[in-house]
């Protein structure tokens, strides 16, 4: 039985990422749960992910539950600096995709401050499971 073409691999394992993307935007605190699926929700791209299943490509083989796992530290990560951004920029808007409302409007009091280190400790957890330190 002949593969699939690559472009049909590519779309399916972004729509398993899409699916999988929403879940892992859980933290502790609802209010960066909220933040965290703000920005996902603003849809994008995904060229991140994209690299990571074109690059798996060139190395062994590597399991999907591994490559959800690496696609999910690249993506996660450039989410928070986008949400490090909303922060940084306390704007009302985003600048990408425009007209979007930044993450410091949710509704909530301008002079409030959110949260950046939940999100880069749940990427650098992340990051430790798909490649654990050596030793």
């Amino acid at each position: 039985m002949a593969e699939a073409p690559l472009e049909d691999q590519l779309t399916g394992l972004l729509e398993t990422f899409e699916e999988r993307l929403v879940d892992a935007a859980v933290a502790t605190s609802p209010f960066v749960t909220e933040a965290a699926r703000h920005i996902i929700a603003a849809g994008g791209k995904r060229f991140r992910p994209l690299l990571v299943f074109l690059a798996s490509r060139f190395g062994g083989e590597v399991s999907e539950e591994d490559l959800m796992r690496a696609a999910m530290v690249m993506e996660l990560t450039h989410v928070a600096s986008l949400y490090h951004d909303d922060v940084m920029d306390v704007a009302d808007l985003r600048r990408e995709p425009l007209g979007q409302p930044a993450v410091g409007q949710l509704g909530r009091d301008p002079g409030r401050r959110l949260p950046l280190r939940p999100r880069l400790h749940h990427g650098c957890r992340a990051g430790r499971r798909v490649c654990p330190p050596s030793g």
